[in-house]
């Protein structure tokens, strides 16, 4: 149980830690959501939030895949996920730019 609860508490504590320096990249590199007249929103908005989502998870998968008792579920099906997951976080950064 507690490696359960290890995984979850580093992927959002790492995510937290992440988000701000993803949005600074965003910023610079102008992956930004430009303010229109349907928009709710008054400021420009920094998009990749996803990017921060991913580096949590792809972090804590490294980490826990090294756990004796969560690293059983890590086999290659996991790591297809995982690649699959990061050929569409790329995608995503591309489109968001």
């Amino acid at each position: 149980m507690r490696e359960y609860l290890l995984t979850m508490l580093l992927a959002a504590a790492i995510c937290y830690l992440v988000t701000p320096y993803v949005e600074t990249y965003a910023l610079r590199f102008g992956a930004i959501a430009r303010i229109r007249e349907r928009d709710i929103h008054t400021e420009t908005t920094p998009r990749w939030g996803g990017v921060a989502m991913w580096f949590a998870t792809s972090f804590t998968f490294v980490v826990v895949s090294h756990l004796p008792l969560v690293g059983k579920s890590f086999g290659r099906e996991a790591q297809g996920i995982f690649l699959a997951g990061t050929f569409v976080v790329l995608l995503g950064m591309i489109d968001d730019r």
